[in-house]
């Protein structure tokens, strides 16, 4: 694919937000025209932040993506050329500000040499903030947690604390907007109507 000459095209970095970039048009048009875009250097070191009511996190959305070239650009896809656009998509979904994480417990195992490498690398992906030893992430993991018991606590932010956490498995198969939430959490208090 030939590359745009030198000096045409933005002189400055760009950010593009995409609005609908899980619908149909996004995965037609707008994600194959902006890969076509990005190859051929007329939008270099560009970033595009796509934005859509689904509640996925980047690396769901980069699958997406590259899944819509896959069905509708058409001409090859190289790996090169893939890495470079897909490291310049992120995504937020538009529900994010609602979704509050509130520390309820600290669980130390349960997860594989492997899994605890994964989960480091994606926290300083999604990092927004630190305090100290304390990272403040765009909420984007769900895990499954075990516990032996669970009573109230003026420790934690929550209102509660779980005896003997444990980190059961990661569940990469559970959208955010499915987690559990402080409401359940307190309704497991002993005492509680449904506790």
């Amino acid at each position: 694919m030939a590359k745009v000459p030198p000096g045409v095209g933005p002189r400055f970095p760009q950010v593009v937000v995409l609005f609908g970039a899980t619908g149909d048009l996004a995965r037609r048009k707008l994600l194959p025209g902006l890969y076509h875009l990005a190859t051929a250097g007329f939008i270099p070191a560009c970033r595009i932040i796509g934005v859509s009511l689904d509640d996925l996190d980047v690396e769901r959305f980069r699958t997406l993506a590259r899944e819509s070239l896959d069905e509708f650009f058409n001409r090859k896809v190289t790996d090169p050329d893939w890495q470079a656009f897909a490291s310049s998509l992120d995504y937020v979904p538009l529900a994010a500000q609602a979704l509050q994480l509130v520390p309820f417990t600290k669980a130390y195992s349960g997860l594989s040499e492997q899994e605890l490498g994964q989960v480091d690398a994606h926290i300083k992906r999604t990092m927004i903030d630190k305090f100290g030893p304390v990272r403040s992430v765009r909420p984007s993991l769900v895990f499954e947690i075990a516990f032996e018991g669970i009573g109230a606590s003026s420790r934690h932010k929550s209102g509660v604390a779980l005896r003997f956490p444990r980190i059961k498995r990661l569940r990469p198969d559970k959208p955010l907007h499915e987690v559990s939430s402080l409401a359940d959490l307190l309704a497991l208090l002993p005492g509680s109507k449904s506790g």
